[in-house]
């Protein structure tokens, strides 16, 4: 099981390094993986400058008490029922606030969209990404499949005042963008 938890890590971990590597992370900013399940994202965030939540593993992103202030919060948090706890809490804790996620779970209700106005935060930029770049796998190792909906990563920024940048990626990078 450890193998295979080590060759997921690799595999999502090149996803999440391109996406961390994408982000305006300052050299003083502090990041949080929020859900850090296999580790991906937390690998890929600043070394010395980073922490982590795993309910799984005895910490609860919703009632873990971080020892400083968090500029980020970068995970691929649960699809499930718990996404608008996870999601309000990191809101409330960090300035940038990015989700792997699909598209329609970050943006599919008004509580939602209420949860990032309520804490000072705006759609910044939404990255529709190919399911294969995720390497999704299941708890026993096998690939996960497509579900058929998209595949995003979604910024939000507290105090954001530009437009809403819109990027599909292909299988190396960025395909097109466009502002809204």
């Amino acid at each position: 099981m450890l193998a295979d938890r080590d060759s997921n890590v690799h595999s999502c971990g090149l996803l999440a390094s391109r996406i961390v590597a994408s982000l305006p992370i300052e050299s003083n900013d502090f990041c949080v993986d929020a859900c850090r399940g296999r580790g991906a994202f937390f690998n890929a965030l600043p070394e010395g400058r980073r922490d982590w939540c795993e309910i799984r593993e005895g910490r609860d992103f919703l009632t873990y008490e971080f020892s400083r202030s968090i500029n980020w919060v970068i995970t691929n948090p649960a699809w499930s029922r718990v996404y608008g706890a996870i999601a309000k809490r990191a809101f409330a804790l960090a300035d940038h606030v990015v989700f792997l996620v699909r598209l329609d779970v970050a943006l599919n209700s008004y509580n939602r969209h209420k949860a990032w106005r309520e804490a000072g935060h705006q759609l910044r930029e939404i990255h529709i990404i190919p399911w294969k770049l995720a390497n999704f796998v299941k708890e026993d190792g096998t690939p996960k499949q497509p579900e058929g909906f998209c595949l995003a990563m979604v910024w939000w920024s507290r105090n954001w005042q530009g437009c809403v940048r819109f990027t599909y990626w292909n299988d190396v990078g960025r395909l097109a963008e466009t502002a809204l």
